[in-house]
């Protein structure tokens, strides 16, 4: 059974049992969130030694092929461009639907630990890369940067490094081995998953205040899933079938959605792509997790869209035009240190802006509705994650053939040598 096939039924059933539960005073909540926990936990226990030895090979045969990088500098500035045009999409969605000012009202301070730019490079470069590597989930950006250091430093050696190399594609494949019994538990777990957020929704006090700003933002998302995305697929990577990438997208997308964290998808993601969708490998083992953490477009849009609502319901007027363009510009480069918080990235982006533009603990406003903005958030990350991911690897490389990857033959031989 496909994997997108098991994420709708058994995400289905979670919502299913979230909604026929009684709140019990919450604790329904306190079990099933306990359920939740476990499952979410092991979608990301084998993320950073997989990520470690997949960077190591595949940055490797990157080197060795000439031009290969040319593969990771148009991912950059894909997800460059992506994270700025959503976060402008977003702005222009929210002045144009204009949805009604959010009263205000008193919720106490959330206990978020906004990142800033050196504690993001500190969490790259601390002061031991082991601990490095043995800390959470955010931690996954160490591995992806010490894989490449690593892949690099064996390019530059070139003798001696077989059996090295060797033991890092043996592991590679190994931990793709058991990441798919992982994907397997955690496409029942999310029975768990689904009815623990479904639960957390329901408690949302006043939803109504939130509805016109849900809608926005559901508005988008679909412009996006089912017109833009699949326009630049047909006219631009000239994808015949533009419509095919939301099958591999759907079950780590609600994973996404009911965990609220885009980690979580990463192990769905590249058992997926390895095995069904058919992505070349340098996508799925290099650009995905690098995409996991750096691209975080959907975070800016709904952070974009969030806040400009924030200064509308509090100054009572329109936002200005230099202020529109400081938030669009600010919420897609705050999105590029939201790596480090898998989670509640949306709620600690919209905070920094409040801070940064004079807006104090406004956003607290949303506290009500954050559970929701939250898994919003990740389901459209893991999609622009997903759609940059299967763009880039559709477009021509420069010999002009499509999905050139040369990477899986090179490793077979280099195996056989």
């Amino acid at each position: 059974m496909k994997l997108w096939v098991k994420a709708i039924i058994f995400s289905s059933i979670g919502i299913v049992t979230g909604v026929v539960l009684p709140l019990g005073g919450g604790d329904t909540l306190k079990i099933l969130g306990a359920f939740s926990e476990v499952i979410v936990s092991l979608g990301t226990w084998l993320l950073i030694p997989l990520v470690l030895c997949q960077t190591v090979t595949n940055t490797y045969e990157l080197k060795q092929e000439k031009g290969g990088f040319s593969f990771v500098f148009r991912g950059l500035a894909l997800v460059l461009v992506t994270a700025f045009a959503m976060s402008l999409l977003g702005g222009l969605g929210v002045v144009l639907f204009s949805p009604d000012r959010i009263p205000i009202m008193n919720e106490e301070s959330l206990a978020l630990d906004p990142p800033n730019f050196f504690t993001f490079v500190k969490t790259i470069f601390g002061e031991n890369v082991l601990k490095n590597l043995a800390g959470p989930s955010s931690f996954l950006i160490a591995a992806l940067a010490l894989g490449i250091v690593l892949g690099y430093g064996m390019h530059k050696q070139k003798t001696g490094i077989k059996p090295t190399l060797d033991l890092f594609d043996s592991m590679s494949r190994i931990l793709q081995t058991i990441n798919t019994g992982i994907v397997n538990v955690l496409m029942f777990g999310l029975i768990f998953v689904a009815s623990a957020r479904v639960v957390m929704i329901r408690q949302i006090p006043a939803p109504g205040f939130f509805l016109q700003l849900l809608a926005v933002i559901l508005i988008l998302v679909t412009i996006l899933l089912a017109g833009v995305f699949p326009f630049l697929m047909y006219t631009v990577a000239k994808v015949k079938r533009p419509y095919v990438w939301l099958k591999h997208f759907l079950g780590s997308g609600l994973v996404g959605f009911f965990s609220g964290s885009q980690f979580v998808s990463l192990g769905i993601l590249i058992q997926n792509a390895k095995d069904e969708y058919a992505l070349s490998r340098r996508s799925w083992q290099w650009f995905y997790p690098f995409a996991s953490i750096l691209g975080r477009a959907g975070t800016a849009m709904i952070s974009t869209i969030a806040f400009i609502l924030i200064v509308r319901s509090h100054a009572g007027t329109e936002i200005s035009f230099l202020l529109f363009i400081g938030v669009v510009v600010t919420s897609a480069m705050v999105s590029f240190m939201m790596g480090s918080v898998p989670g509640a990235g949306v709620m600690v982006s919209i905070s920094l802006l409040s801070a940064w533009f004079g807006q104090g603990e406004r956003y607290l406003i949303l506290q009500p509705v954050a559970p929701l903005l939250i898994s919003l958030a990740a389901f459209l990350d893991v999609a622009t994650q997903v759609f940059v991911t299967s763009f880039l690897s559709a477009l021509p490389e420069k010999d002009g053939d499509v999905n050139v990857d040369h990477t899986d033959r090179f490793r077979d031989e280099f195996m056989l040598n």
